[in-house]
């Protein structure tokens, strides 16, 4: 790849070859920039290319998780999703020699198991970990998945909670005691699944009616509004240290599914108690201004596309 800038009253050019480090040029004249580029990349494609032919997908997958999640703001959900891919045989292999074939056969399977959406932000978050290797780590190979992509399925859900659904979930078996507190939180602060296990009692001011989130989704922090039912949660929760809810993601995902299945409740996923949250402030009056503030999205755009009225209620409205 070659590149060439203006800078001032100079041509900066650039050349690189895959895997390899960047080698570049300052010259006066745009022409004398474009056969020092043309020269410089015939000069480095005859040199042997010192590729690293040792490395596994795990090894770096491995090192990822050791050195970067920990920095990462979902980086306990990330490190379940890169754990999937670890115990796939994909991961014994070396990322040189990995092709479009082992990618395509580990898409396929992966498929047979869970949605195309949640696949597309495995390949995503997979993208990184070998971008990574490759631009900071100097692992000296070419990026199997620099061409591969999947189409992300289009958000056509519209699933709502209704309150005959909550009451089921409530009234169910659950041997965690932290599902239920975080699902009604969930409702009632339109928090993700990944603020609500970040969340801190440091950051909760049960005076003032706040809860702090520090780093978001978006990389943004935000204050959220605390109703009275979400106060009544937090203050009857137990303290066990800074952390409000104390339990890995795994156990969490685990504990929902459980409880959903005797609920007798069908297709229900946490991140649904988000939409419903979502809905029930713009069906209180919310602005959308006013409840992108609460929901941490950017856009009216994304906003609304978590927002899925009630039809009865709309039409009650139109009656008045």
């Amino acid at each position: 790849m070659s590149s060439i800038r203006k800078r001032g009253e100079t041509y900066q050019a650039q050349v690189r070859l895959s895997g390899g480090r960047a080698s570049s040029a300052t010259f006066k004249t745009k022409a004398e920039a474009q056969i020092w580029v043309r020269e410089r990349a015939f000069t480095l494609a005859q040199l042997p290319k010192n590729r690293d032919e040792r490395t596994t997908l795990g090894d770096i997958i491995e090192r990822f998780v050791r050195d970067v999640i920990p920095l990462r703001q979902s980086g306990d959900i990330e490190a379940l999703r890169l754990g999937v891919i670890c115990r796939h045989p994909i991961a014994s292999r070396r990322l040189a020699e990995i092709s479009s074939s082992d990618l395509c056969s580990y898409r396929d399977q992966r498929l047979r198991q869970v949605k195309r959406n949640t696949l597309v932000r495995e390949f995503g978050l997979l993208r990184t970990v070998v971008s990574t290797a490759i631009d900071e780590w100097g692992v000296a190979v070419d990026n199997p998945l620099k061409s591969f992509h999947i189409k992300r399925e289009p958000d056509q859900r519209l699933r709502r909670l209704s309150l005959d659904e909550l009451e089921q979930l409530i009234s169910a078996e659950c041997n965690n005691p932290y599902t239920k507190p975080m699902i009604l939180l969930a409702l009632e602060t339109a928090m993700r699944l990944g603020e609500l296990l970040s969340l801190k009692w440091s950051r909760v001011d049960l005076d003032r009616g706040f809860a702090e989130l520090q780093k978001t989704k978006n990389g943004h922090g935000r204050m959220v509004p605390l109703t009275a039912a979400a106060l009544s949660v937090l203050s009857n929760l137990e303290r066990d240290g800074d952390v409000v809810f104390p339990v890995k993601p795994g156990t969490l995902k685990q504990s929902w599914v459980r409880l959903v299945k005797r609920a007798g409740i069908n297709d229900l996923r946490f991140h649904d108690l988000r939409h419903e949250a979502i809905s029930r402030l713009l069906e209180k009056g919310l602005t959308i201004p006013e409840a992108a503030s609460v929901s941490g999205h950017k856009t009216a755009s994304m906003l609304l596309r978590y927002a899925h009225p009630d039809p009865v209620k709309v039409r009650q409205k139109m009656m008045q």
